[in-house]
């Protein structure tokens, strides 16, 4: 946790982030101090916590205990510091509601941006391509697509060996269609649970121990499938894409390639967020992803997030905000959770 935070940040999380995440609208906080945000204008030489909400509301429309304190005392410093509410909607993962209209048809050979998802899933996009390192589930060596967790894995619901289909089934894709064979994913640990009996339960872990509340912490949203198609050869020598990676850089340009908004453009904001997000089983907390001003929608979830000059790969789409904000797990995050490493020209 100290390496993914400010020592500052970190102290004002450790005091302040159990009570502020229970509070009306407030959705994440940033892992960096950053300038204050007044009227569009950034103030350099005054620095904030900066705490992320839904929707950002007059004081006297919010009880007294949903008030975000102006200052926040640092106890090790001794001093207080200000916070900077900024709005960016609620961070979900793309819902897909009804069939969208999409070019995304079938493609032989696979490419990465593509419509491609397990075949009980909706609508996802394939995010790229990748090879085993050591590993004990499949051979060193072998050769992987990717996408989000909740696509390819179902948030954990996926067995090895599922079916990876090629479009999605909301694109017509059926088991015909078939591109690959699921292998494994990055776990998702949720904080709170969408079903009552499993939160119930949850709650209750965290009682026993040692009655402080458990933080189900996650900072990626990825993972893989076989391809066992006879033109897998000819996709790593053409079409793995990518000229090289590296992490987000805030103010960098940044594009995506996904299943329904197909490219779009736009730069990135804070590349060290915290932030809660809702699934489909329930909310799971995110740690160190990055922000962007781009489009997106339902069935883009696992669109790669690369530099439109340099193509390099930067990360991996996985959730939006109804705000027009677009949120990327990094790539050295997936690199580190999973034993894989990114195919590129």
């Amino acid at each position: 946790m100290v390496k993914m935070l400010e020592k500052i940040v970190e102290e004002l999380f450790k005091t302040y982030w159990c009570r502020l995440k229970k509070q009306k609208n407030v959705v994440g906080f940033d892992g960096q101090l950053r300038p204050k945000e007044i009227n569009g204008r950034k103030h350099k030489n005054w620095l904030t916590w900066r705490v992320y909400v839904d929707t950002k509301l007059p004081k006297a429309y919010l009880s007294r205990k949903d008030v975000i304190p102006e200052l926040l005392n640092v106890s090790s410093k001794d001093y207080e510091i200000f916070t900077d509410v900024i709005a960016i909607g609620r961070p979900v993962i793309p819902p897909l509601l009804g069939l969208q209209k999409s070019t995304q048809d079938q493609w032989r050979p696979i490419e990465a941006g593509i419509s491609s998802c397990h075949k009980d899933c909706t609508a996802c996009t394939l995010n790229g391509f990748f090879e085993t390192l050591e590993s004990n589930i499949v051979p060193a060596g072998e050769f992987l697509q990717a996408s989000n967790m909740h696509c390819y894995g179902l948030e954990g619901d996926a067995k090895q060996g599922d079916a990876i289909i090629q479009p999605s089934p909301y694109d017509g894709g059926d088991i015909n269609d078939k591109t690959g064979e699921y292998a494994f994913g990055v776990p998702i640990n949720f904080e709170t649970y969408t079903c009552p009996i499993r939160n119930f339960i949850t709650r209750k872990l965290a009682f026993w121990r040692l009655f402080k509340p458990s933080q189900a912490m996650n900072d990626v949203d990825v993972s893989f499938a076989t391809v066992n198609v006879d033109w897998k050869n000819k996709i790593a020598r053409e079409s793995s894409g990518f000229k090289g990676y590296a992490d987000p850089k805030e103010g960098d340009p940044v594009a995506k390639c996904g299943r329904t908004t197909d490219r779009t453009e736009g730069k990135w904001g804070s590349t060290s967020m915290f932030i809660n997000v809702q699934y489909r089983r329930g909310i799971a907390f995110m740690t160190d992803v990055a922000m962007a001003n781009i489009e997106c929608a339902g069935g883009d979830s696992g669109s790669p997030m690369y530099h439109p000059k340099d193509f390099i790969y930067n990360c991996a789409l996985f959730a939006g905000s109804n705000t027009g904000q677009t949120f990327g797990c990094k790539i050295s995050n997936i690199l580190k959770r999973a034993p894989v490493k990114l195919i590129v020209k």
